[in-house]
């Protein structure tokens, strides 16, 4: 895999380098040399990416079973490892695949 490819794949699971590596408990200065094309990215990484894109997945295919996705506020700053288990970016990403298939709302609006 590329430097590009893994930003690209990051991206679309709406995953920020930073908030990947504090998932996987990466280290990020490896990690970022590795974004920037400076060291190849190594299997390690491609493994950890595809753990990523696996739990995006099951969060996806968790919100087409309910019928509804349930998306928290965006805010960047918005991540609380200690009650969130990802950032607001990685769910608003995995329902985005669900557009026109089931509603998405925040959590916090009242159902139609």
């Amino acid at each position: 895999m590329h430097a590009g490819e893994l930003r690209a794949r990051l991206t679309a699971i709406g995953l920020t380098l930073n908030h990947f590596t504090r998932l996987v408990g990466m280290d990020s200065r490896n990690a970022r040399r590795q974004e920037s094309g400076k060291t190849p990215v190594t299997d390690g990484t491609v493994r950890a990416l595809y753990e990523a894109e696996e739990l995006s997945r099951e969060l996806t295919d968790d919100y087409r079973a309910n019928g509804e996705a349930v998306v928290p506020r965006w805010n960047k700053n918005a991540w609380d490892e200690e009650t969130d288990r990802f950032p607001p970016s990685f769910y608003h990403a995995s329902a985005a695949r669900l557009t026109g298939q089931v509603p998405i709302r925040y959590e916090d609006e009242a159902r139609d």
